[in-house]
């Protein structure tokens, strides 16, 4: 094959490419111009049914229209009627205002002697207030120091009856102890012998824990009043339906008359001490096993 040759068949092969591309890009055109139409054809429907329905909207508001235009011509002429019946009780109610207006001027005198009469009563019934008044006022402060006095003698009673009670327990402690005392055969000891020997030694209480604070200190309901002193030295155990539990030792720290606050001695520890535990002096009060 020569050099013209090879040069048409080159020159072939590149037209055959171009009328092919050509062809290509025809065939996409025209599809994209049929779904075009389609759409077009598709969007027609929908806008000739949504035409459709909006006639049919229209003819419903023209009838809704009418409808209330009627009910309004109605209203109207029922509103006419009412109207001339208000005018017809208006002139009723003008005479009946004249009769009351001549009835009026009557009552009017009678009420200005009236006024007269109230004035002369009025001035009697301040003369009286200011009477009544000062009696009130004397009333009230007697009542008040009546008051005054009812109450001190209500708090007087109470702490009579509180120093009573807690003098029958201290006698009843006291008894107890000087029994005690005397058998161990101490006998009647004096303050000094006391605090040597029986001081640290606690009263035969029992309470229980109400609080427990987050430092691990604890508040109990017996205190100095219950002969509780600082350092003495109380049992805590728990009962769960008679069943008692043993769960350590606490020592007092601050005494208040009817609390005291205490601090738990680890040595002595066995469980974990709640509030509403119980706390004993002796552990014989304890009739679990321990």
């Amino acid at each position: 094959m020569n050099l013209i040759g090879k040069i048409l068949v080159g020159v072939i092969f590149v037209m055959s490419i171009v009328f092919m591309t050509l062809g290509v890009v025809l065939y996409s055109t025209q599809k994209d111009w049929k779904d075009k139409y389609n759409k077009v054809n598709e969007e027609k429907g929908l806008i000739a049914s949504q035409n459709s329905k909006i006639q049919e909207e229209s003819a419903k508001l023209k009838d809704e229209y009418q409808r209330l235009d009627d009910e309004l011509k109605e209203n109207q002429a029922k509103f006419n009627d009412e109207i001339a019946k208000l005018a017809e009780e208006n002139n009723n109610l003008n005479t009946q205002v004249g009769l009351f207006s001549q009835e009026n001027d009557n009552k009017t005198k009678v009420l200005e002697s009236t006024q007269k009469n109230m004035a002369d009563l009025r001035s009697e019934l301040l003369d009286t207030r200011a009477k009544l008044a000062t009696a009130q006022s004397d009333l009230h402060t007697q009542f008040a120091a009546m008051v005054a006095a009812t109450d001190t003698a209500r708090e007087l009673a109470l702490a009579l009856a509180t120093l009573k009670s807690t003098s029958d327990v201290l006698n009843r402690d006291l008894a107890d102890s000087r029994y005690l005392l005397t058998q161990l055969g101490y006998g009647d000891l004096a303050p000094a012998v006391y605090d040597a020997h029986l001081r640290d030694v606690p009263p035969r209480v029992a309470g229980t824990i109400t609080d427990v604070r987050p430092n691990g200190m604890l508040e109990i309901n017996i205190g100095r009043d219950d002969g509780l002193l600082q350092g003495h030295k109380l049992h805590v155990y728990r009962d769960n339906q008679g069943v008692q539990s043993y769960l350590g030792r606490i020592e007092i720290i601050d005494v208040k008359p009817g609390k005291s606050v205490a601090k738990i001695m680890p040595e002595y520890r066995t469980g974990t001490i709640l509030r509403n535990d119980n706390v004993t002096a002796y552990v014989s009060q304890v009739t679990a096993s321990l």
